[in-house]
């Protein structure tokens, strides 16, 4: 596909599974928002995360945990970003009519979900 069809197509096209894949998008862009933060207090750049409203809720005592340091020597919040833009770039990638012109992109956004939901699962 020439780069100025893909463009047109992902800015201005209106079907459905563009729309959803503009959702997920746009999550996958929330959350790496917090990572993002995270990462922040995890490197000393902020020193205290936000907590929200709810009893017995510690941030910054969970995202200082030794577990948040546990893998490759890096804060997991740099993880959490890497995962997310991972996800947002596989839901970016091909045009409004990807599922027939490149099939692999639906199925490996399918996979990456699948395998996220359920470490979330492992994880809660």
């Amino acid at each position: 596909m020439e780069p100025s069809q893909l463009s047109r197509e992902l800015r201005e096209s209106n079907n459905p599974d563009l729309s959803r894949r503009r959702l997920i998008i746009g999550l996958s862009g929330v959350g790496a928002l917090m990572g993002e933060a995270v990462s922040l207090y995890q490197v000393g750049m902020i020193k205290e995360l936000p907590d929200p409203p709810i009893p017995l809720i510690d941030s910054s005592k969970v995202d200082a945990s030794n577990y948040a340091y546990k893998r490759f020597d890096t804060p997991d919040g740099f993880m959490m970003v890497t995962n997310y833009s991972l996800t947002a770039l596989i839901a970016a990638a091909g045009g409004m009519n990807r599922a027939t012109q490149n099939p692999i992109l639906p199925i490996a956004l399918a996979i990456k979900t699948f395998f996220d939901s359920a470490l979330a699962l492992w994880l809660a």
